[in-house]
């Protein structure tokens, strides 16, 4: 399991490198940086804890719908975010 949290880390290390890219071209609107940093944060904090809370499964939730939206307009952001989303429910939390 380590391995796996390693591999975590190391994606939600790649999402906030390109939410910098994104935002630093300012291609993200203002409610979607809000998400992506709120997740990004929500991620960092289950690692952290080891566990989920109910605003976990909101943030969570809240990414999977707004998922396809990003395939189309920022396919790179969407394949981190689906790989997230994945190795969360890989290691339960």
């Amino acid at each position: 399991m380590p391995d796996r949290i390693e591999k975590l880390r190391a994606t939600l290390h790649e999402l906030e490198g390109e939410l910098r890219e994104l935002d630093d071209a300012d291609k993200l609107d203002d409610p979607t940086r809000e998400l992506m940093a709120e997740a990004a944060l929500e991620i960092a904090t289950v690692l952290t804890r080891g566990a989920r809370t109910e605003r976990t499964e909101e943030v969570e939730g809240s990414l999977r719908e707004r998922l396809v939206d990003f395939e189309a307009s920022h396919p790179q952001l969407a394949m981190v975010i689906g790989r997230l989303i994945d190795g969360l429910g890989q290691l339960g939390i």
